[in-house]
């Protein structure tokens, strides 16, 4: 299918999510969330993975994770902000960060070269 159309599908289905999503800015084929249980120091894989999504929306937060959830009917969103702390470790797939609330996250990717572009959009957009 021409990539045109896919995208023009996956924006549709976003904003069935979040009516105020302008338009997207990036998509992995498939990720998986993992959480860091901090009083056993043990990362635990969320019941939550697919494609991943980096959204930019019309009103604050401006940037978003979105995860269209194959697993259950439960899908990811994650605001994206200036003081996000992100560590990329490209030989294990992962994109780390600590969430507004204080919950360490982890995304595995699929595609290796997707971390690098997560993180240089993000990085673009906050000038870090």
């Amino acid at each position: 299918m021409d990539e045109e159309i896919i995208n023009k599908l996956n924006l549709e289905v976003l904003r069935r999510l979040d009516h105020e999503i302008n338009f997207i800015l990036y998509r992995t084929r498939y990720a998986a969330l993992h959480e860091l249980d901090r009083a056993s120091k043990i990362w635990h894989a969320c019941e939550k993975a697919g494609p991943l999504f980096i959204v930019n929306r019309n009103i604050e937060p401006y940037f978003k994770f979105f995860l269209l959830n194959q697993k259950n009917n439960i899908d990811y969103a994650e605001e994206i902000f200036e003081s996000m702390k992100i560590e990329v470790k490209q030989d294990e797939n992962f994109l780390f960060f600590e969430t507004k609330k204080g919950v360490i996250q982890g995304l595995w990717v699929s595609e290796g070269d997707d971390l690098f572009e997560i993180d240089g959009i993000i990085n673009h957009f906050f000038k870090k």
